[in-house]
């Protein structure tokens, strides 16, 4: 949640855990842990960013993300509605 809140500049409540991801780049290892929030006010201003939106789960495929965010990001397309995270 930490992360989360440094990275939006706001407050959130801790969800539950959606899924925890290992994934071996060539150079390291990395440990994600991803989990629903809800975000307590106002909308993200996260600092140092030139900007920001949110999309719709069919439009994930079209932006580029790191190959660990891959795994969550095949589980979210296959929700019928984001709310089904939080089950």
């Amino acid at each position: 949640m930490r992360q989360f809140c440094r990275r939006t500049g706001r407050d959130a409540l801790d969800g539950s855990q959606v899924e925890e991801i290992t994934h071996a780049y060539s150079e390291k290892s990395v440990h994600l842990k991803f989990f629903t929030c809800k975000l307590l006010s106002g909308a993200p201003q996260p600092p140092g960013c030139a900007a920001f939106k949110w999309v719709n789960k069919t439009k994930l495929a079209d932006f580029n993300f790191p190959a660990a965010d891959a795994q969550l990001l095949e589980k979210l397309s296959r929700l019928v509605k984001w709310t089904e995270v939080a089950r």
